[in-house]
């Protein structure tokens, strides 16, 4: 098994189990969104840890968040370096 690479075999099994192929990313980046109002009116606050008890998984997605968010910025300013 190569990561990234599934056998024929492996899909039948997947498929057996009725597996859902779907990727709906907006779906489940709007469910966090709204997990993180929820967290807010309760805390205040946006800066939710990964060590977080109450929802670990909300804490990795903010911190996933806030890196795609810098990575982002930094694309623009190395394309407006290269192009200015």
């Amino acid at each position: 098994y190569a990561w990234g690479e599934l056998t024929t075999d492996q899909i039948s099994k997947l498929n057996s189990l009725d597996f859902d192929w779907s990727e709906d990313k907006d779906e489940d980046w709007n469910a966090m969104c709204d997990r993180l109002v929820c967290y807010k009116r309760k805390y205040n606050t946006t800066l939710v840890s990964v060590h977080c008890g109450e929802d670990p998984s909300l804490g990795l997605w903010v911190r996933t968040q806030r890196h795609m968010y810098s990575q982002y910025f930094s694309l623009l300013e190395e394309y407006d370096e290269d192009y200015i």
